[in-house]
């Protein structure tokens, strides 16, 4: 089984829209392009099988109730993955062979580091490409209505 991690943005609903309750649905609270395109890209190809990534709540499910923050996930450090690795036992993550995450490099590192743990593999097909070449890749892999590892062995 795979499954998707989708890491967080930047821009969230509340810099947008004013009569935003405080708490929202992770899924609904990221609003910057590329998180789009990444959530869009997750439920179409992991449906029921994806999470989101935050630099201040770790690993959420699309549905879990969040609060507007401003923290990027600048360093990678113990702390962090030892909240990552104890999210990965309650949430039953363990159950995924694989997890393909589509994020920048700290989340990626941050992603290797607490599942392969649990000798999870981890696949990032983005890694190293900047964020419109990312949106490029996704775009094209909806577009087409191919995983990325699919597409970018065609191209």
């Amino acid at each position: 089984m795979e499954l998707c991690v989708v890491s967080c943005g930047k821009r969230k609903i509340w810099d947008t829209y004013r009569n935003v309750p405080a708490r929202v649905p992770a899924c609904k609270a990221y609003t910057g392009t590329l998180t789009r395109l990444a959530i869009k890209y997750a439920e179409t190809f992991y449906p029921g099988s994806w999470l989101i990534l935050s630099g201040k709540y770790g690993l959420l499910f699309p549905w879990e109730e969040i609060e507007n923050y401003n923290k990027k996930l600048v360093k990678v450090d113990d702390r962090f993955i030892s909240l990552l690795r104890s999210q990965i036992e309650e949430k039953d993550l363990m159950k995924y062979s694989r997890v393909l995450i589509l994020g920048g490099e700290n989340y990626v590192k941050a992603c290797e580091l607490a599942f392969k743990s649990f000798n999870i593999e981890v696949m990032a097909p983005l890694r190293g490409l900047s964020m419109f070449a990312r949106m490029r890749v996704l775009s094209e892999a909806l577009k087409r209505g191919l995983k990325i590892e699919y597409m970018l062995c065609r191209t």
